[in-house]
């Protein structure tokens, strides 16, 4: 059995459970490498675009921005696959759709408009079909917000900026403990911010 199917008889993952998580490009790498890592500093995890070298090269010269990426993939700090996230372009509303390693889908994150990636006008999170939260945007950091209003976690910058969307870092803060599907899609989000999304 591969690990990207076992999964499930794995104990959850420490991404999943954290209160504070930072992630951060790898710098001096061509592809969107990324890693995970907790308030310590410890590593918790990365991400990558899945596939070889050559569909990742193939990926970022079809630009990403107008047809369906390749799926990020994010792993644990023991190389086990936690989430695949694939984003879809803008010829249709920005949408990121997130799903357990065995492809089992956990949640969306969906642009209130169409532009939503340019214009910061944020995203809604839904969980089987449901707008379960929202994603509101306050230059330079964004909230996590449930369906009540009550703000679940916050997102800030850290670091220089590589241009007005990409940040060198992010951080998430948890005011509470998060269920599964809102810490993946939480994390997700991270992980599109720093891959310019």
């Amino acid at each position: 059995m591969s690990a990207e199917t076992d999964i499930l008889e794995q104990p959850q993952s420490a991404l999943l459970t954290v209160a504070e998580l930072t992630v951060a490009k790898k710098r001096g790498t061509f592809f969107n490498e990324l890693t995970i890592t907790g308030p310590q500093g410890e590593q918790l995890g990365s991400a990558r675009e899945a596939g070889n070298v050559l569909l990742r090269l193939v990926n970022v010269l079809s630009d990403s921005l107008l047809f369906p990426s390749r799926p990020s993939v994010v792993r644990d700090a023991q190389a086990r696959a936690v989430l695949r996230i694939q984003r879809r372009g803008i010829l249709r509303r920005h949408t990121s759709i997130v799903r357990r390693p065995d492809r089992t889908l956990i949640g969306k994150v969906v642009g209130k408009t169409w532009a939503s990636g340019f214009r910061h006008t944020g995203y809604w999170i839904e969980v089987d079909g449901q707008r379960v939260g929202e994603l509101v945007f306050e230059k330079p950091a964004y909230r996590i917000l449930d369906n009540a209003g009550v703000e679940l976690a916050e997102v800030a910058r850290l670091g220089e900026s590589r241009t007005h969307v990409t940040y060198v870092h992010t951080r998430l803060r948890a005011h509470q403990p998060l269920s599964e599907s809102i810490a993946a899609l939480a994390i997700a989000a991270m992980i599109i911010r720093n891959e310019g999304g």
